[in-house]
Parts: structure tokens; C-alpha cells; sequence
């Protein structure tokens, strides 16, 4: 560019982050041409790079050798004693389109990034090596909730989809240790490998969305009339629910058509166990479809050793007509974690005989936090 209308005898500095992690290991070059002075100096994972142009006005160029692609910090600083006040900075290698001036997306350039911009990239996934290349070092934003995997590649050109790169060992269903996390390995003997981090949501511990069968899943009927089972299948009620979630084939229901009066009736969960978490959250998805008076349901908590109740019991607000279903999110009680548990839905109807189809639950799960 042209620093226009700055006299003689000043400089100007540009600094930032050049983004390579897209790019593979290799040679690229950094070229420099200024009137009158150019100076640019660059930290990788494989040491500080620099390069000078001295004086006017012909191109000086370095090799930048690149083993380990990342996120760069630089500094560009242009001398001007007197003249034509222009400078440029390029760049030029592996899938990069001739030689670019740095920063010329549109154009091939690797992207720039100016100090304090906010990138797009949530994690700033970097890996350096600042014992010289002993090992190396991994680090990135860490965010609640998630888990982390690295993979990798002695090939990236050769094999582009890093969905089919190897883990690498041990570092596979990292936790989550907000605000950032750090690992470190000692460094392959290959003269290329290319990193990349694969962030997630933390899967559950426990789910089903019951499409496989019955599983260990129980019921109970704790009335002596029996008009109303814990049934699985598709609903078929005069209202409510016509299929499982996400209309698929099969839901828990108080009856797969209507429930029927003086019921009292248990849903149980196979034995879940909850050992090695620090707190988890019960998550399923809900249709309630009764009278709203005297019709009633919770969720409760049980070790499964004794079937203790553990905490509190949980009431579902049958009050409400569902339109469709809904995910309902409990807070697994603390006297729970750590256990092998049991989950109960429990539902009962009063004395009516009434056209609904009750209570049905679909898509159970449990997530670590």
C-alpha cells in the first residue's frame, strides 16, 4: 500500500494473526518490497521468523518453513526516510495462487487477522512447540458442556477430509476445563503431520428413544383395576399424540389409546449408573394429555441397590394440553450422583372417565454437566 502525506523519516507498523491452519506443512515464501524499509517478524510452532529489506526498493524474500500449520502472531514494521512511501508484504506457497499480498483474501491469501478482531473460529486451536520440538503443545477455548478429540494426518494433501484422520492417542474425550485447555505429546518423527481439533457436545451417559424395543425398561400397576398400562408403541388416543417424537414409531403411553379412571401406574428405567460424574441432567421429551384437575405424574429418582428415593419427586404440571411434544430438562438431585439409579414416571387419574390419552414420554437421555 501507499502511506501518502507522512513526510519523511517515520515508520508504521501493522501487526496481527496469520491464519495457516487451513494450510498444509511446507515451504512457503515471505516477500518484501518497500520504499525504503521493510521488517517482518513472525512466531510459529517451529521458532521466529524475520525477514529485513534493508533499503529501496527491490524485492528481499525468506523461506518460511512450516511443519506445524496455526494461528501466527506477526509484526510488519515500514521505514520511511523520504520518497515514494510504499510497502508490501506477500506471500507465496502450497495452495496459494502465485504470490499474494498478505491479507488479499479474494485473492489466495491465507487470512489476517488484526489484533482484537473477532474470528469466527471459537476455538483458536493452536499447536506450538516451545521446548524446540521435543513436544508439542496443544491448546484451545474450552467451553462447558463439551468433550474435545485431535485428530491428524501424515498426508493432508493426500487425504483432505479430516472426518477420516486418525486420533491421535490419548487424546480422544478430552473434558472440558473452561476457559481453556492444554495438552501435550511428545513429537512424531514425521517430517509433516497436520493437526485439528473436534469439538461436541458431551454424548449422554444414558438414552433411548426406545425404537429398539423395550430394553430394560419395567412397569407397575400399583391400583387393583388395572384400566391403565405403561404401553409401548404408537399412540392412538382420542387426543394427544399420534406417534413417537419426531414421528417416529414408538413412545411410552398411559394406555396407546385413552387412559382409564382409579389408575395408578409406574414407568421405570433400566439401572443407570451415575458414578464419576460431578452433576447430570435427566432430559426426555413429553406429551401430557388429560382432564387437568385430578390427573397427576412426577419423576423420581431411586438407588437402584434399594429403590430409596433420592431427593425430591418431581411433578409434571398436567395442567397443560400439549400441542406437540416437548423436551423437559430435570436436574438429576445430587443424593443421586454417584449412584446406580433408577428413573420413574409415575401417573394417576382420578375417578373420571375421560377422552385423553394421559401422559407419554419419548427420547430419554442423561447428560453429564
Amino acid at each position: 500500500p501507499f502511506v501518502d502525506n507522512g513526510g519523511d523519516n517515520f515508520t508504521v507498523r501493522y501487526n496481527g494473526y496469520l491464519d495457516m491452519r487451513g494450510y498444509a506443512p511446507g515451504d512457503y515464501t515471505i516477500h518484501l518490497q518497500s520504499d525504503d524499509t521493510n521488517y517482518f517478524v513472525m512466531d510459529t510452532a517451529d521458532g521466529t521468523f524475520v525477514v529485513e529489506d534493508p533499503s529501496c526498493c527491490g524485492e528481499v524474500s525468506a523461506l518460511l518453513a512450516i511443519s506445524i500449520p496455526g494461528l501466527f502472531p506477526f509484526d510488519n514494521v515500514f521505514g520511511e526516510q523520504g520518497g515514494g512511501e510504499w510497502t508490501d508484504v506477500a506471500i507465496s506457497g502450497p495452495g496459494i495462487p502465485g504470490i499474494v499480498a498478505l491479507g488479499d483474501i479474494e485473492n489466495g491469501s491465507p487470512p489476517v487477522y488484526s489484533i482484537g478482531t473477532r474470528m469466527t473460529d471459537r476455538y483458536l486451536f493452536e499447536v506450538s512447540s516451545p521446548d524446540g520440538g521435543d513436544n508439542l503443545d496443544f491448546t484451545w477455548n474450552s467451553f462447558a458442556g463439551q468433550e474435545y478429540s485431535i485428530v491428524s494426518s501424515d498426508d493432508p494433501l493426500g487425504n483432505q477430509s479430516p472426518s477420516t484422520w486418525e486420533l491421535v492417542p490419548g487424546l480422544e474425550g478430552i473434558s472440558a476445563t473452561p476457559p481453556v485447555n492444554a495438552v501435550s505429546i511428545s513429537r512424531p518423527a514425521d517430517t509433516t503431520r497436520l493437526y485439528k481439533l473436534v469439538a461436541g457436545p458431551i454424548p449422554p451417559t444414558f438414552f433411548d428413544d426406545f425404537e429398539a424395543g423395550q430394553g430394560g425398561w419395567t412397569t407397575f400397576e400399583n391400583d387393583p383395576e388395572r384400566n391403565t398400562i405403561w404401553e409401548l408403541g404408537s399412540p392412538s388416543g382420542t387426543t394427544g399424540p399420534i406417534s413417537g417424537a419426531g414421528n417416529s414409531a414408538n413412545a411410552w403411553s398411559t394406555n396407546l389409546g385413552d387412559f382409564g379412571p382409579n389408575s395408578d401406574v409406574t414407568l421405570r428405567s433400566p439401572a443407570i449408573d451415575l458414578s464419576g460424574l460431578p452433576s447430570a441432567r435427566l432430559t426426555f421429551e413429553v406429551y401430557r394429555d388429560a382432564d387437568g384437575f385430578s390427573d397427576a405424574a412426577l419423576v423420581r429418582f431411586l438407588r437402584a441397590a434399594d429403590e430409596v428415593v433420592l431427593g425430591i419427586e418431581v411433578p409434571l404440571d398436567m395442567t397443560v394440553f400439549d400441542i406437540d411434544w416437548e423436551v423437559t430438562e430435570i436436574p438429576v438431585p445430587l443424593q443421586a450422583i454417584g449412584e446406580e439409579i433408577f428413573i420413574e414416571w409415575n401417573f394417576s387419574s382420578d375417578q373420571s372417565l375421560d377422552p385423553y390419552s394421559g401422559l407419554s414420554i419419548d427420547n430419554v437421555g442423561i447428560v453429564a454437566e
